[in-house]
């Protein structure tokens, strides 16, 4: 009988737990804002250890649902800039983010810059949350993760693989993590065959819109300039052929510019790669990657 009563105590007991279960919803963060469960601001930290290393990204979040949420943030992410002179930088630990209904708060992150030759964030450096990075740079960050190399022989390694540094000046606080890292990068350089691709260009994913038939892709492209300039924004399929035409030699002013784009077009394929890429004179300033999911 005893046994009985302890059974039925704790079945009440699981199935009172049930619905607070229920009610909380995990996504990667990615998936929350696109989803628009959450409002996301990416900026510089004020006064970080470090400027482009460290806990020297601020990650500002809301939850907009009357849902609780569980947000993934992955180790190996890009953070892309708006202005094309600030380092774009690389999520190097992962986190695992808890909001209650209508919450707001705010979170150091790890990252990493992935262009040496660039400027360090700042507070007032705003950044988008970008795509994961390549297959080799995941594992990296998730490297350097698991060593806790959150210094500048991390960096280091990161800046071996994104700008040709030289493995020898990896030097983490922890001579294994070095030992480590050192033989990664120089393995995964072995690996890494040339790409034949214009510098200058970013890694992100899209998510047009669908009817069924023909996708919608809308956005905003962002660019900086030294000096006035025309300059065209065209789609290209990933075998390089130009299929859509966005603008064509339009004037634009000197410093940071941002056009919301909005093109439908029969071209563009459920599952394809496409490149939205803008022209000057024939040259690449910037392209961004788009996937069709």
């Amino acid at each position: 009988m005893g046994t009985s009563k302890f059974t039925l105590v704790l079945m009440v007991g699981l199935f009172l737990g049930l619905p607070l279960m229920a009610n909380t919803n995990s996504y990667t963060l990615e998936d929350a804002i696109k989803r628009k469960l959450v409002s996301a601001e990416i900026v510089g930290s004020t006064n970080p250890v470090h400027a482009y290393y460290g806990q020297c990204i601020t990650l500002k979040l809301k939850n907009k649902s009357s849902q609780d949420l569980s947000l993934q943030l992955e180790s190996g992410r890009r953070l892309n800039c708006d202005y094309d002179s600030v380092q774009d930088m690389m999520i190097t630990k992962s986190e695992i983010i808890a909001l209650l209904p209508s919450q707001a708060k705010e979170f150091l992150i790890y990252a990493m810059c992935c262009e040496k030759s660039n400027h360090s964030p700042s507070n007032n450096t705003s950044y988008n949350l970008g795509a994961m990075a390549d297959v080799t740079l995941v594992k990296l960050a998730q490297l350097i993760e698991k060593l806790e190399a959150q210094d500048y022989g991390g960096q280091q390694a990161v800046w071996v693989i994104t700008n040709g540094a030289d493995p020898e000046y990896i030097n983490s606080d922890n001579p294994s993590a070095t030992k480590v890292l050192r033989e990664f990068v120089i393995n995964a350089l072995k690996g890494i065959t040339e790409v034949t691709r214009e510098p200058g260009f970013i890694y992100d994913y899209s998510y047009p819109k669908t009817d069924g038939k023909t996708f919608t892709l809308e956005g905003d492209f962002s660019w900086e300039m030294p000096y006035q300039s025309f300059v065209s924004l065209y789609i290209y399929d990933n075998n390089g052929n130009r299929i859509c035409v966005i603008f064509q030699d339009a004037a634009f002013t000197s410093g940071l510019n941002s056009y919301h784009y909005k093109i439908s077009s029969d071209a563009l394929v459920s599952g394809g790669l496409y490149w939205i890429r803008m022209k000057q004179n024939n040259k690449t300033l910037k392209e961004l990657a788009v996937t069709m999911n």
